[in-house]
């Protein structure tokens, strides 16, 4: 995997959808993403008034190959995602499947500890729902303490 320079939003396609309980074709999502990403109908201005333009505001570590079984994908993409991490890139996966989300979050919380995770989507209430990994069985860690403060948080907001 090319390294990446410290800090920078790094582009990681992940092309993995043979875990879909229902429709496939989220593996061919990364180049597509990135020929949007690139075109010339596009923005690439964000927010916070920074250029991904510029040659060195967005790094590109290219899709990472995966086949295998099911436990060998997850385990591949945790080590690819950890592998950037720890070359000082800030991933942006790009990805297929919703079953690559876990070995990310994993792969996350090598460097960030209290990690948890929010979800906001239309079927939710209106406001963002957070919990220690969206109460789903397979995040394991306990995240009790994040949860409280992030609470308090948003009550607060």
């Amino acid at each position: 995997m090319p390294r990446a320079n410290p800090a920078t939003p790094t582009l990681i396609g992940l092309p993995y959808d043979a875990s879909s309980s229902f429709l496939r074709g989220a593996a061919a999502a990364p180049p597509v993403i990135r020929q949007a990403l690139h075109s010339a109908a596009g923005n690439p201005w964000t927010e916070t008034g920074v250029d991904l333009g510029v040659d060195g505001a967005l790094a590109d570590v290219g899709d990472v190959p995966l086949a295998g079984s099911s436990a060998e994908v997850r385990t591949k993409i945790e080590a690819s995602v950890r592998t950037l991490l720890e070359s000082g890139g800030r991933p942006i996966v790009l990805g297929g499947d919703h079953s690559i989300t876990y070995p990310v979050v994993r792969a996350v919380r090598w460097s960030h500890p209290r990690l948890g995770c929010c979800t906001a989507s239309p079927e939710d209430s209106p406001r963002a729902t957070c919990s220690p990994c969206c109460t789903d069985s397979r995040f394991p860690w306990s995240a009790r303490t994040w949860w409280s403060s992030t609470r308090r948080r948003m009550r607060a907001a």
